[in-house]
């Protein structure tokens, strides 16, 4: 089943996980009910259900598809003949940080920041962690590749919300002057495990 060809049930979905963004633009995340998703998203509680046990689950999948679609983009860039840069990523992170802009401003400084916050970092360790740990490590370097995971995770979504803060960058800057500051210590930190 193509794209354009998904079952009512698959639309749904996707239609919910669409209109979610805008909710959490206009609403703050505790005071958006599954019954605002449902009216936005003219849909039923049972078609609800039959994907998202809770409008958490909702947030879930957002950033779900997010990761996803960060994989798709570094693969469409990268085929698998092609060496990749490392963290090649980050520049569709910041691209999309960037296209949704106004969501995060909404967001950054409500109580219910931290819920979206949680669950980027989780795909940002996700990511991060993926790449680092297909490198050859004994036990021991396990730990040390989780430490240098973490950093990264962290000058990753420091470096997003500075740019929120400023937005006197294209994406592609704020990339190049990330990896400039990143690459050099984390090849480093890869020879010393």
């Amino acid at each position: 089943m193509t794209d354009t060809q998904k079952s009512p049930q698959q639309n749904a979905r996707e239609v919910v996980l669409n209109i979610f963004p805008e909710l959490m633009m206009g609403k703050e995340y505790q005071k958006i009910s599954v019954q605002d998703i449902l009216k936005r998203a003219n849909i039923g509680r049972t078609t609800f259900y039959a994907h998202f046990a809770s409008k958490e689950d909702v947030l879930k999948g957002s950033t779900e598809r997010l990761r996803d679609s960060l994989i798709r983009a570094v693969a469409n860039e990268y085929p698998t003949n092609i060496k990749r840069v490392r963290l090649a990523f980050s520049l569709h992170f910041f691209k999309h940080i960037i296209s949704h802009h106004k969501l995060y401003d909404d967001m950054v400084g409500r109580d219910d920041f931290f819920m979206l916050e949680r669950y980027i970092l989780k795909i940002l360790t996700t990511l991060v962690s993926t790449e680092l740990f297909e490198i050859p490590h004994t036990h021991e370097q396990h730990v040390k590749l989780e430490l240098i995971t973490q950093h990264i995770v962290g000058a990753l979504w420091a470096t997003s919300k500075w740019w929120l803060e400023r937005k006197q960058m294209s994406a592609e800057e704020v990339n190049d002057s990330f990896q400039k500051m990143v690459l050099p210590g984390l090849e480093k930190a890869l020879k010393n495990l």
